[in-house]
């Protein structure tokens, strides 16, 4: 698998339209890879948007992208970013490594119901922590404690249609009970939507780094 993380320009334009559609942001992400990607693939991705730092995007696939393909004035210059950064986009090959015990998590889920056949986004907290622990049954964590940050609804637009997700990161601690059912949600994400930017699941070991 390859995980890239490349930090992106605030100022460009193109950035600031697809920060308003989730489905440009996924045309802009998919436009990395060859049109014909492998049937199983599952390409992952999240924008982060920290105060401190420049925006950056983290994007998970099978297949190698190739980030020569986007316009250069979207990827901020490496002299831009900061101090620990020494190449951008950076992208390592990895395969998940996971041991049962506790990890800290970061998730940008779309929780919803499903209910006679109709998807509705779930906006009440209590609902949102119901849906992470049955997550966390289908695939094999608990969640000991973790914050849940309600982020609104963002919206995308294919044609004149208009596409509206809750969206909620949930940031704590998990405990991974089942190693083959973790490591496929590593894999292939959790949750709906996961083609807008949704269900990338980011582990790290207790004192280790995200």
């Amino acid at each position: 698998m390859f995980l890239t993380r490349v930090y992106l320009d605030k100022l460009c334009r193109d950035f600031q339209k697809d920060m308003g559609d989730v489905y440009r942001l996924h045309q802009r992400v998919m436009s990395a890879f060859d049109e014909k990607l492998p049937a199983e693939e599952r390409v992952l991705f999240r924008v982060e948007e920290p105060k401190d730092s420049p925006p950056f995007m983290l994007v998970q696939a099978h297949t190698a992208p190739d980030w020569g393909k986007w316009s250069q004035d979207y990827i901020l210059p490496t002299h831009l970013c900061p101090p620990t950064v020494l190449e951008n986009p950076a992208i390592k090959e990895f395969e998940p490594t996971l041991r049962e015990g506790p990890y800290v998590f970061r998730l940008r889920a779309n929780p919803v119901a499903d209910n006679s056949g109709k998807r509705r986004g779930l906006i009440r907290e209590d609902k949102q922590r119901e849906w992470l622990e049955h997550k966390g049954e289908l695939h094999g964590f608990t969640p000991l404690r973790y914050y849940v940050y309600d982020e609104g609804f963002k919206r995308g637009y294919r044609g004149r249609r208009q596409m509206t997700f809750v969206s909620v990161v949930y940031e704590g601690v998990l405990r991974v009970d089942n190693l083959d059912m973790m490591r496929e949600a590593v894999c292939n994400g959790v949750g709906r939507s996961r083609a807008f930017g949704f269900g990338l699941l980011s582990l790290r070991p207790m004192g280790g780094q995200l």
